[in-house]
């Protein structure tokens, strides 16, 4: 009879586990909504490097003071280009960033962009 117990009692925490570990995979893999100015927050700040990446055909840009790194999902491809982008540096500039959570980056230090405002010209929206 305890035996049987035991089976039974070590099948339900299995299967909690592994529900568990499927609810956190789904969290983690789930994609980045579509933005809008309400699922977002603005960093302002100067800017202080921005650099692509060909693999990824993402833009990032670091903001001065910031330990995050924000990015636009495949600028490349869009009309943005770094070379143009690069006269930033040192600029203030408003990044919407996607308010996103995900297990791959529990602290959240790479950030999708939403929208790059310079001044009163939007330099990149998704909104």
């Amino acid at each position: 009879e305890i035996s049987r117990m035991w089976k039974r009692s070590k099948n339900n925490y299995l299967g909690a586990g592994v529900f568990a570990l499927c609810l956190i995979i789904i969290i983690s893999f789930r994609p980045i909504i579509h933005p809008r100015p309400n699922n977002c927050y603005v960093i302002s700040g100067e800017v202080e490097q921005i650099w692509s990446s060909d693999e990824t055909r993402d833009i990032n840009i670091r903001i001065a003071g910031n330990d995050k790194v924000f990015y636009i999902n495949r600028g490349l491809d869009s009309e943005l280009r770094t070379f143009k982008l690069k006269t930033l540096i040192g600029e203030h500039i408003d990044i919407y960033a996607v308010k996103h959570w995900t297990i791959l980056d529990p602290k959240s230090k790479i950030q999708h962009i939403a929208c790059v405002v310079n001044g009163r010209d939007t330099l990149y929206t998704e909104f």
